[in-house]
């Protein structure tokens, strides 16, 4: 199998989810949960508040509180296809809210946000000065008519944007743990 994470072009990210990415701006890590936990350890202090999608992939809420961070769930249900109401998040924002992590596909509901959706919370990123935490592992297995939209690729997101995915997913390498974080240099 020969992949490419990133050329001095950053091709592979460019050509899935529409954002460019020099090498420089890719870390490549041991899976992808240890890029989610590099990201709030940079830019989550004490007691700032991260908004989370909740039910979500478990091991959101410990990298939070590891980071000194509070976790902030966001309540979806089946009825509402699992997806954040964008008023509720744009309630939940206090100011000592720092980031909001967008799983979409989500784990463990398997929802892929709308794009509508991705641009609501998009704005609201952006409004607010939020970062956003993307974890597209699943950006790959999608149905139906589903189709992913990452956030980083939206105007605007790309520099508040942390986007963090992997290899065990799509290619089936679990045991490799291989994962990578793509964002601006800075």
């Amino acid at each position: 199998i020969k992949l490419t994470i990133a050329t001095n072009s950053g091709n592979k990210i460019r050509e899935d989810v529409g954002t460019e990415y020099t090498s420089d701006e890719i870390l490549v890590t041991a899976g992808s949960s240890e890029a989610l936990g590099i990201v709030l350890q940079a830019v989550v202090d004490s007691d700032e508040e991260v908004l989370l999608p909740d039910p979500s992939y478990i091991a959101y809420e410990p990298a939070i509180r590891l980071a000194g961070g509070l976790p902030v769930r966001l309540p979806t249900s089946q009825e509402g296809n699992w997806i954040p109401d964008p008023e509720i998040v744009r309630e939940s924002v206090t100011g000592r809210t720092k980031a909001i992590i967008v799983p979409s596909p989500c784990n463990p509901t398997g929802t892929v946000y709308p794009r509508k959706t991705i641009e609501q919370l998009a704005e609201i990123a952006k409004n607010h000065d939020l970062y956003v935490l993307s974890d597209e592992i699943y950006d790959k297995i999608v149905y139906d008519d589903s189709v992913h939209t990452s956030i980083s690729s939206l105007e605007g997101l790309r520099e508040r944007t942390f986007l963090i995915n992997g290899l065990s997913k799509t290619y089936a390498m679990t045991g490799w743990r291989v994962g990578y974080l793509a964002c601006p240099k800075e």
